[in-house]
């Protein structure tokens, strides 16, 4: 069962765990506890979701077999600019275990988007629930990720793919959730003063790529350039005038 080999794997950490077959989402269900006050460092991990969420509230296919989700509970004590900085060492820490379970090069997909062979295997959402004054109360971490190739729908079948080239034995899905896990916290335990951009901007697929870019002005053909100390992506327009993204305001394809 993954439950039992994620307590045996992440015995060491300040986890609760609960582990289920299927749930409609993992994040969910971590709602409903930190609304009641529940502390810190409860895992939701489920091997099927039947509503689960992505970013922009599109939905996340997560069916049973070829993937593994699971939200993360943290309480940073820290305003919204460090949900940013959680959703980047997040895919830096899921980049990172993908590597060392599965042995192959992961790279991300500004924002929030692990690609492995030219293919999105994981994505990561991050809400942020402040209080009136404007500090977090908790963030909800959030990430799904596909196994292997499976029968995507035929809106992502172009654009979705497998960590694994064909199905891997169940272990590694423990494996992975807790390499995603033991990589998160190590980063997170330097917040807020760490500075993780390098290793983001190194891992970035973007820089120098033309990608297709959607936001208020359109749909349109841009030229990737950087990414900027806050995570904004800095892109070139076919005028050459350089504009400034931020998350949540666009939506960007590889092309």
């Amino acid at each position: 069962m993954t439950g039992e080999r994620l307590s045996e794997l992440l015995a060491d950490m300040p986890l609760r765990i609960a582990a289920y077959d299927t749930v409609d989402s993992t994040g969910n269900i971590l709602k409903r506890f930190a609304s009641l006050g529940e502390p810190e460092g409860l895992l939701i991990v489920a091997e099927q979701q039947t509503a689960g969420r992505g970013q922009y509230g599109r939905k996340f296919f997560s069916p049973k077999g070829s993937g593994i989700y699971f939200s993360l509970l943290l309480r940073p004590k820290s305003d919204a600019a460090e949900a940013t900085a959680i959703t980047v060492i997040a895919a830096i820490a899921v980049s990172k275990a993908i590597e060392a379970i599965a042995g192959i090069p992961a790279g991300i997909k500004w924002v929030n988007d692990v690609i492995c062979r030219g293919k999105k295997v994981a994505g990561i959402l991050t809400e942020a629930t402040l209080t009136s004054g404007g500090i977090a109360e908790y963030v909800h971490l959030g990430i799904g990720l596909n196994l292997y190739g499976g029968a995507f729908p035929d809106d992502i079948a172009a654009k979705a793919g497998g960590i694994f080239e064909r199905e891997a034995p169940k272990d590694l899905r423990a494996d992975l959730v807790a390499a995603s896990v033991r990589e998160f916290y190590a980063l997170y335990s330097k917040l807020p003063n760490g500075n993780f951009m390098s290793e983001y901007r190194s891992r970035s697929v973007l820089p120098g790529r033309r990608i297709l870019l959607t936001d208020e002005a359109g749909t349109r053909v841009v030229t990737a350039e950087t990414i900027g100390d806050d995570a904004a992506l800095i892109v070139r327009e076919a005028s050459g005038e350089s504009k400034i993204l931020t998350s949540g305001r666009c939506k960007i394809e590889l092309i």
